[in-house]
């Protein structure tokens, strides 16, 4: 399932491979979960962006997924298998040291999880 497949790949760090995993499940959603898959494309990129010391980039994609989750979290989490609320608060975090701080470290670990 390509679900658990993106959340192991999120889990080891894998982050455009994970990216690829959860853009799979993207094209082939019709509609009502697209921007939280979205939002978990822009979390894996903003990740990759931030390794590589690309603060800009990955604040912009941060903060685009940071506001596609607030939208869509409530709805969501059962629907897909995966538990968005602890992503939120992480990404909700993220974005505030990304903006405040405007360096280039990495953001604090976080795990996926299923519900």
């Amino acid at each position: 399932m390509l679900t658990d497949e993106g959340i192991r790949l999120w889990n080891q760090g894998a982050w455009f491979a994970c990216h690829e995993a959860f853009e799979a499940l993207w094209m082939a959603e019709t509609e009502q979960h697209r921007d939280v898959y979205k939002a978990l494309i822009q979390m894996a990129a903003a990740m990759h962006h931030a390794e590589r010391g690309n603060n800009t980039g990955a604040a912009r994609l941060f903060n685009r997924a940071c506001h596609l989750l607030q939208m869509r979290t409530t709805s969501a989490d059962a629907a897909i298998g995966i538990d968005l609320v602890p992503a939120l608060h992480w990404l909700q975090s993220v974005v505030h040291i990304v903006n405040e701080a405007n360096t280039t470290t990495s953001p604090p670990p976080f795990r996926l999880k299923r519900l």
